[in-house]
């Protein structure tokens, strides 16, 4: 786009039009539609509430948009553990948890936004991580957040089976698609008095609204463990958190808001690749930057500014005020505003550099949204190119909209890794509860499908060979396994399910129905998501085509639709075939459906003695390998699977090149990739044969 384009560009009908074009290219791109960013948002707060029953809270920080890459932050609260003021009572129901206060060791020295945690009562189920941080100063013992951080690190490294560094408060890995952030800490249920402010401040635009200020308050705050640099006390500092307010008010915002807060994170990205910024210490640009700047300009703004004919405007007003923040050396914290979050990093020559690249980009204007690190094609190449304007235009049709809405009901059916069972009937219970109290057809299906998964895992668990070896008899054998049969059933009205039931009917010998139940899956159409959760182009269609405008409820659409990996663990129900796999990883074997049943449908083929069909299975899995969603370059257990079929046929260089394959394909969890023993098991076999020939 030329500077003369540009200028044009600038005025004001024109750029009113440039607007809605980004407004509806972000739409489409990087946060999904009104009601699909909605729908996205009601699962994971109702998530959140039914896996919330247990001993330890994990709250999920997801700012429910389906931009590729958005990080995830998970909060892990300890609730044996009761964080009051000095003074404070606590209630009689808690006399058996911990009890630490808030207060600073040393005023002068205690900056704003930290505290330190002193020890007042050991609790009788007291953590090992909070026992070994303990540290007495003087005849007071308080909380080490140094300590605490680095032994919760090392425990979720082995929990999540990852190698995760510590990064601020924050155990993180980086998974195949997005960042995993998770942070140990405490939960305070009263807002911290640093913050006092932010509840009295004058508002003059009345954002955000006096009862969502109420409510924010009446969550509180949590402790994570980090000191403030440059403090003497450091090792002793714990960081107020106020990232469930900071969730409330991203929600709250308005959609137009929403998508100005992406055009930022995206423009702040690319910022961040220029090569004078990396040279920056630290992450200047993290989410907490972000969303402080968002809530800024919110605050102080009218209402009427945040509509779609001037989202660019909306973008330039918070760069503004970006640009003003470097200059002073000074981003104050939007609850504590005597907290610089600049303090550490933007100062001195590092300071200068930033305002010198915002200035170069600032001069730019519209120019600013087309560098080459930004999007490709660029942003502001996409919307000014004719056929894309075309397109963005087009008002979505009622089937498209319904299409949207669907989409953004990603339900994750429960966490399916080292969860207990005891916690498992805990969420059962709860998602039953929800279920009853649900009044609204997108609720009641968000519930319902979080119950059959988690009673699909209970049941498995009981039908697994190590449970069901406990009753004594071949008659008490038989009840457990046709109760399970039963559940499963049940269970499989929903998605993936149906899978796990075709599993169960393999195991116990039954390889008719199993082969059944897999061609029945194979025969329905596989709507497995990409990473944004929105379906490639030529599946989208094809849901439309089928599935909207038909009048279909949402649990007949989830019956026909498959969009979960199935996830097999060592206490559960798997195939004897994966035994090195399950052997070598602690978290289980994801396997992507399609792939499964194909596998399984040749499985019960060999059993059956159906050779026409083993064949046809196995060219049909060779077809699967190559597919977009459910391919070998998705998942490395795909590859594996199709060796496993060579080496039941006694194959073996096929078998081989196929494990070669597996172990080439760097995919998720390829650390527990057991290819190579199999490579070996089968080259050991050979020599054998050949010694015992010769």
């Amino acid at each position: 786009m030329s500077r003369h384009h540009e200028e044009k560009a600038m005025t004001e009908p024109a750029m009113e039009g440039i607007s809605i074009l980004l407004s509806r290219f972000i739409d489409k791109n990087l946060t999904g539609t009104k009601e699909m960013t909605d729908n996205l948002r009601r699962v994971m707060l109702m998530e959140e509430s039914i896996y919330n029953c247990s001993e330890n809270t994990r709250n999920i920080f997801q700012e429910g948009i389906l931009e590729y890459g958005s990080d995830t932050d998970i909060m892990i609260i300890d609730n044996d553990v009761l964080v009051l003021y000095p003074g404070q009572s606590f209630p009689s129901d808690s006399t058996h948890k911990s009890v630490l206060y808030i207060t600073k060791a040393r005023e002068a020295d205690c900056k704003p936004g930290y505290v330190t945690l002193q020890l007042g009562q050991s609790g009788q189920e007291q953590s090992s991580v909070l026992a070994n941080s303990l540290s007495h100063v003087g005849e007071n013992t308080f909380v080490s957040s140094d300590i605490f951080r680095e032994q919760a690190v090392n425990q979720q490294s082995q929990s999540a089976a990852k190698p995760s560094v510590s990064h601020g408060p924050s155990s993180t890995y980086q998974t195949k698609d997005a960042t995993m952030n998770t942070v140990v800490g405490f939960a305070c249920k009263s807002w911290p008095r640093d913050a006092d402010e932010w509840v009295t401040r004058t508002r003059v635009f009345g954002w955000p609204p006096q009862k969502l200020i109420d409510q924010i308050v009446c969550r509180g705050c949590h402790l994570v463990p980090l000191g403030a640099n440059c403090s003497k006390d450091k090792p002793l500092q714990w960081r107020i958190s106020l990232a469930s307010a900071e969730r409330a008010l991203v929600y709250s915002l308005s959609h137009i808001q929403l998508k100005v807060y992406c055009l930022l994170k995206q423009f702040l990205t690319q910022l961040k690749n220029t090569e004078l910024l990396r040279e920056l210490p630290g992450d200047i640009f993290c989410s907490t930057l972000l969303k402080m700047l968002m809530f800024f300009s919110v605050e102080n703004s009218h209402p009427m500014l945040w509509q779609e004919q001037n989202l660019f405007y909306c973008f330039w007003f918070c760069l503004n005020i970006l640009i003003s923040w470097v200059k002073t050396g000074t981003c104050p914290n939007y609850f504590i505003p005597s907290d610089n979050l600049f303090r550490q990093n933007i100062h001195g020559q590092n300071q200068q550099s930033l305002l010198d690249i915002l200035t170069v980009f600032h001069r730019e204007k519209l120019q600013c949204l087309s560098h080459e690190k930004f999007l490709r094609p660029t942003i502001l190449e996409s919307v000014c190119d004719t056929k894309v304007q075309a397109e963005l235009m087009c008002t979505h049709t009622e089937n498209e909209m319904e299409y949207y809405r669907d989409m953004g009901l990603g339900v994750k059916q429960a966490p399916t890794c080292q969860t207990s069972r005891l916690n498992l009937h805990r969420h059962l219970m709860r998602t039953m509860y929800l279920l009853m109290q649900s009044d609204t057809e997108v609720d009641e299906i968000i519930a319902f499908c979080n119950m059959t998964s988690l009673l699909s895992q209970i049941t498995q668990g009981e039908a697994s060979p190590d449970h069901i070896a406990e009753p004594t008899g071949n008659k008490a054998r038989y009840q457990t396994l046709r109760k399970c049969k039963h559940r499963l059933t049940l269970c499989s009205s929903v998605a993936t399910e149906l899978c796990y039931l075709a599993n169960f009917h393999f195991l116990s010998g039954n390889y008719s129905k199993s082969l059944q139940l897999c061609r029945q899956v194979m025969a329905q159409p596989s709507y497995q998501r990409n990473v944004n959760m929105l379906l490639p182009p030529e599946q989208k269609a094809r849901y439309i085509q089928e599935y909207c405008g038909k009048g279909f409820t949402l649990i007949h659409k989830l019956r026909k639709t498959f969009t979960k990996s199935l996830c097999f663990e060592n206490e559960y129900l798997y195939l004897p075939h994966l035994n090195p796999e399950m052997s070598k990883s602690p978290v289980g074997v994801n396997i992507p459906p399609l792939p499964f049943v194909v596998f399984l449908s040749f499985l019960c083929c060999h059993e059956l003695g159906d050779t026409r069909g083993r064949d046809a299975a196995l060219r049909h899995l060779i077809v699967v390998k190559y597919d977009d969603l459910n391919g070998g370059h998705t998942n490395w257990t795909v590859h594996t699977l199709l060796g496993i079929c060579y080496e039941t046929l006694g194959d073996h260089h096929r078998a081989i090149r196929s494990y070669m394959d597996s172990e080439q394909s760097k995919t998720e969890f390829h650390d527990f990739n057991p290819a190579l023993e199999r490579i070996g098991a089968l080259q050991r076999s050979d020599r054998a044969r050949s010694e015992v020939i010769h």
